[in-house]
């Protein structure tokens, strides 16, 4: 089974909200993403699930993404985003995983000058997120790996997901020291890591063996059957906000990284997330 572990799908006002989720993030899309972009693009290329991705851009409001993903539950699934400063994330989190069906949340630790995730108000949240058995991403740069090393340690039930290798600094090849904070969270079992985001990092032309030198050590640090792919956005808007087709993102993986040998590549198309999310 083929999984693509990060979608963002979204809509525009009158359908759904737009607005930022943090100080700092203040996109606003012009562009809706739909689902029915994102499934057409699916059958193209044999994509059997999708996890989609509440955009930033979009606000806290989960709605889009959790209907969808209850409507094509077979293709999809939903996950959303919790404010970190919200005295009432722990609710919210109920309330979106049990009257919404969402299976997780994504997290942006980078976008605030203090701790969010591990904050000590956000004990009852996590508390939530254990109980529920959600799926969690944190999208961040490697100076935020301290506060998923005191998650991951003290909620060792939850799976959490690096989502974009949390940006390692290419032009630290060979050894990358600048990303040792983040080889170093390979010590705990519930920590995986999304590649993706993986051409954009490279900065130079297909097979990106700039970038293909830090999966290695990610490979290597975390395995294979804790490594996951994803991609970005449906259709046209791949291009749009700089990210490859999906023709090239699946080119990179069957062809670029020819270092993995089959059941390696169905593992990371695939068997990582289908077990992270218990897909079957």
């Amino acid at each position: 089974m083929i999984v693509d572990s990060h979608v963002h799908i979204q809509q525009l006002p009158p359908f759904a909200p737009v607005g930022p989720t943090a100080p700092s993030f203040t996109h606003r899309p012009t562009e809706a993403a739909t689902a029915e972009m994102l499934l057409e693009e699916m059958d193209q290329y044999g994509i059997d699930m999708t996890v989609v991705v509440q955009d930033s851009s979009a606000t806290w409001d989960n709605g889009y993404v959790a209907d969808e993903a209850r409507k094509h539950s077979d293709r999809f699934v939903g996950v959303g985003l919790l404010d970190p400063f919200d005295p009432a994330n722990a609710t919210n989190a109920r309330y979106w995983m049990t009257e919404r069906g969402l299976r997780g949340f994504r997290f942006h630790p980078g976008y605030y000058d203090e701790a969010s995730i591990s904050r000590p108000e956000n004990r009852a949240m996590w508390d939530v997120l254990v109980e529920l058995n959600a799926v969690v991403q944190v999208h961040m740069p490697v100076s935020q790996a301290t506060q998923v090393d005191e998650i991951a340690r003290e909620y060792s039930s939850v799976p959490i997901i690096l989502d974009h290798m949390s940006y390692p600094d290419v032009s630290d090849a060979p050894d990358f020291e600048s990303h040792a904070p983040i080889f170093a969270l390979a010590q705990y079992e519930n920590v995986h890591v999304k590649i993706s985001d993986t051409a954009r990092q490279s900065h130079d032309e297909f097979p990106h063996p700039a970038i293909q030198v830090v999966i290695k050590r990610l490979v290597n640090e975390f395995g294979i059957e804790r490594c996951m792919w994803g991609t970005g956005y449906p259709g046209k808007l791949r291009v749009d906000n700089g990210w490859p087709s999906m023709e090239e993102e699946l080119r990179f993986v069957r062809e670029g990284l020819s270092w993995l040998n089959e059941a390696e590549r169905d593992r990371l198309l695939g068997g990582t997330a289908t077990v992270v999310w218990s897909l079957i």
